[in-house]
């Protein structure tokens, strides 16, 4: 039955006209009344082509690739815990997990990229292909994919999509081949992919992805040294754990294993502090908790890196935040741009980037997060100007002492 209609759709509607007293003249002439409002529901019908078109997020190819190292990533945290394992939460893990990118061809037209893992693989290849914008992982708070469009960023680069995989419960193993005219049609029902199922050779769980039918551009300008420190930039904090390794192998067919940052190469000054965020649940009735955050940063008085630092989210680096525009700060270039200033800010699993990945959805927590960043300014600053303090009369100290060296050494030649 229809709803009765709100007062917005009542001042759209024809008013009744009253009914007169002869209701039986009425009934059988039809005279006097208004017809009854009818109620239809419209499906909304989305073109194949906004897919295409929300591609064009992705400016680069390198992003692309970090798409599909990331999904690795996720397909092991989803059964195997990895998460514990990476942050040594769990001591009893041994399992290596590892991520395998290859770019092999040297034409646009015959070159491939292939990032393989022995992860635990995809349970529903299905699921996967046709969910497009509901991903099952955003219900998983620990998990970085939450949009189900990653899968998909592939069309702003290339033209091709193959997809093998064996989950470690599944007897069988699934491919499919995803085509980028495919999405040139108009109707979201004509879409639709061919995936082959059959007995597996082998009990080893894992997923191959290639990427292939690269547009001339993008073959022509990328770069595997830059995906190798773009890889160990991402996910520095994971890689940081000897139960993952990341390797690169370029068109020189030499394997590079992606490294984090390692801020104890250089001297400086650290400020690490672990700060607490008053969080809400969620729901009108949910009760505030703490959570923290952690904020880890380095002042190098000698050393400009231009590393700026960076937002971390579900131990993903994200942006540097500096650039926020949301992010209302009092010192933005004495700290957050500073070019002998790098470190992260740990959110945890508390923001929730936007889809493009370069910027976060300004929600009350990302709130809670610049005031309390905000609040530590002043602290970060007298920290570090009293270590520089300390290096301008350290050095001084240096040169007056080799100054009198040099001078006794003057007197003494003199003397003689």
């Amino acid at each position: 039955p229809a709803s009765r209609p709100s007062s917005a759709r009542k001042a759209i509607l024809p008013p009744r006209t009253p009914r007169t007293e002869n209701r039986d003249e009425e009934a059988t002439t039809g005279e006097g009344l208004q017809p009854s409002p009818f109620f239809m529901k419209v499906k909304c019908k989305i073109s194949p082509r906004l897919i295409m078109s929300m591609a064009s997020l992705y400016i680069d190819a390198v992003r692309v690739f970090m798409e599909f190292v990331d999904n690795s990533i996720d397909a092991a945290d989803i059964d195997n815990n990895m998460t514990a394992e990476l942050t040594g939460e769990d001591p009893c893990a041994n399992h290596k997990y590892r991520i395998d990118v290859r770019i092999s061809g040297g034409w646009y037209k015959s070159g491939h990229v292939e990032i393989s893992d022995n992860c635990s693989g995809i349970k529903d290849l299905r699921k996967i292909v046709e969910n497009i914008g509901n991903s099952e992982k955003k219900s998983q708070a620990w998990l970085n994919g939450q949009f189900g469009y990653g899968l998909y960023s592939f069309l702003a680069i290339c033209s091709y999509l193959e997809i093998t995989t064996k989950h470690k419960d599944n007897p069988y193993s699934e491919y499919v081949k995803i085509s980028s005219d495919a999405f040139r049609v108009d109707d979201l029902n004509d879409l639709a992919f061919e995936i082959v199922r059959q007995p597996a050779h082998t009990p080893v769980s894992g997923t191959m992805v290639m990427l292939s039918g690269f547009a001339k551009e993008y073959w022509r300008n990328l770069d595997y040294m830059a995906l190798k420190n773009e890889i160990g930039k991402h996910f520095e904090l994971l890689l940081k754990n000897d139960a993952l390794e990341i390797n690169v192998t370029g068109f020189d067919d030499i394997k590079r294993k992606c490294m984090p940052f390692n801020y104890d190469a250089y001297d400086g000054v650290v400020f690490d502090k672990t700060v607490p965020i008053d969080v809400k649940s969620e729901g009108k009735s949910g009760k505030p908790h703490k959570k923290e955050i952690q904020v880890y940063l380095k002042y190098m008085p000698k050393i400009s890196l231009d590393r700026q630092p960076v937002v971390i989210s579900k131990n993903r680096r994200v942006t540097e935040l500096w650039p926020i525009k949301a992010f209302k700060s009092n010192h933005r270039r004495d700290i957050w741009n500073h070019p002998s200033i790098t470190g992260y800010i740990d959110t945890k699993d508390l923001l929730s980037p936007t889809i493009a990945r370069n910027d976060f959805k300004n929600d009350k927590n990302f709130k809670l997060i610049c005031k309390a960043v905000l609040q530590l300014e002043d602290e970060i600053l007298a920290t570090f100007k009293s270590a520089t303090e300390s290096e301008v009369e350290r050095d001084f100290s240096e040169i007056e002492s080799g100054f009198n060296s040099k001078l006794e050494g003057i007197l003494e030649s003199e003397s003689n």
